[in-house]
């Protein structure tokens, strides 16, 4: 009864089946007062009569054209901030939750007294014995983050203190909402692809911190991150930006 307002916002662009399974592990968490939206980006699928056939009760909204990840985030965060809710989480719909990551996410972002901003523990979900993300630091002179520990095995995760970090990934962020206006939101110049890298840089130029916290854990389809040229275009081109 005591759970502070989390509104969740999933991007969903021509992959329901992978948004369905992520609401579906949403709905096992212990954590009770949260919500769910969906963000549409003009999907060229049957991605919106799907979802909408197999939850009624979550609000879709859809998008007038593909906006891209950054657009499309923006869109569903202005969206959630109606409802006035104290934090936002934006969680890419490729991933599967664990019961206790949002309460554990909730109490390591208010760990830190300059916390804007948290992410858990992002474990590969195609081999749950390796971390994909367990905090992470930005090289400037080259525009890279590096996620620590990845590929190394879960049981390096050390499951106690939250620690503040240099990069936080767009994964799953769980944002303080009351700081929102302040940073601002996402660039949408970057449209995909290395936005996390600058939103990172953004808020601790502001003065706030970035929290990891260990004990919140997902699973994140990493199998998917295939090499493409579109990727290849976007991450070369929003690297120099």
């Amino acid at each position: 009864m005591n759970d502070k307002k989390v509104v969740i916002v999933l991007l969903n662009y021509n992959r329901p089946l992978d948004t369905a399974e992520c609401i579906d592990s949403l709905r096992e968490i212990e954590y009770q007062n949260y919500s769910i939206l969906i963000v549409d980006n003009c999907s060229t699928d049957s991605s919106l009569e799907i979802l909408q056939n197999k939850y009624p009760e979550i609000p879709i909204y859809v998008t007038q054209k593909n906006e891209g990840y950054t657009g499309g985030i923006n869109f569903g965060m202005t969206k959630a901030l109606l409802q006035d809710p104290e934090y936002v989480l934006v969680l890419n719909n490729d991933t599967t939750v664990t019961k206790h990551f949002l309460k554990k996410l909730v109490e390591g972002i208010n760990s830190y007294p300059r916390a804007v901003a948290a992410c858990g523990t992002i474990v590969m979900e195609h081999d749950k014995e390796k971390i994909w993300y367990a905090g992470g630091k930005i090289v400037r002179w080259r525009g890279l983050a590096v996620h620590y520990k990845k590929g190394k095995h879960i049981n390096e995760i050390n499951s106690g203190v939250p620690q503040e970090v240099s990069f936080i990934t767009g994964c799953s962020i769980l944002f303080k909402t009351k700081y929102l206006k302040e940073i601002g939101m996402e660039d949408e110049r970057y449209f995909l692809y290395l936005d996390d890298i600058e939103y990172s840089l953004r808020m601790a130029r502001r003065g706030f911190q970035l929290i990891f916290v260990p004990s919140s854990i997902i699973f994140h389809k990493t199998l998917g991150e295939n090499q493409s040229a579109y990727k290849l275009y976007y991450s070369v081109r929003n690297r120099l930006l």
